[in-house]
């Protein structure tokens, strides 16, 4: 009786996570990787709505860590934006945290924390 109804449910979101090297915006293989499967999710479905978020590690003063962490962000929409550059019903939206929402809060100079997640939906 809800087979109908549990068909036409979305798809649940994905997030899909990159990090980066201390003080670096450069984009890994390994990196490069989780933006090929996130544009790969955002293909599988009808429209999509990609959001990027960047983030810094807790070294160094507040705005620095902000402005790294959304060149970090911008990087990973266009390179997601141009694997996508002929799917149509794609939406973007670029946030950068800077040093606010640590995975790590003891680790002032960890790889955890200088990430950027993506969450297509």
């Amino acid at each position: 009786a809800f087979a109908g109804a549990l068909a036409a449910q979305p798809k649940p979101p994905k997030e899909f996570q990159l990090n980066f090297p201390f003080n670096g915006t450069r984009i890994s293989d390994e990196a490069f990787e989780a933006i090929l499967a996130a544009a790969e999710e955002a293909r599988s479905r009808d429209a999509a709505e990609v959001i990027v978020t960047g983030y810094a590690d807790l070294v160094g003063n507040a705005a620095d860590s902000l402005a790294i962490s959304r060149t970090r962000a911008e990087r990973v929409r266009q390179a997601i934006f141009w694997e996508l550059r002929d799917k149509e019903n794609v939406t973007f939206a670029t946030d950068a945290k800077g040093e606010r929402d640590p995975v790590e809060d003891t680790a002032r100079k960890s790889e955890a924390n200088r990430r950027v997640v993506v969450l297509v939906r």
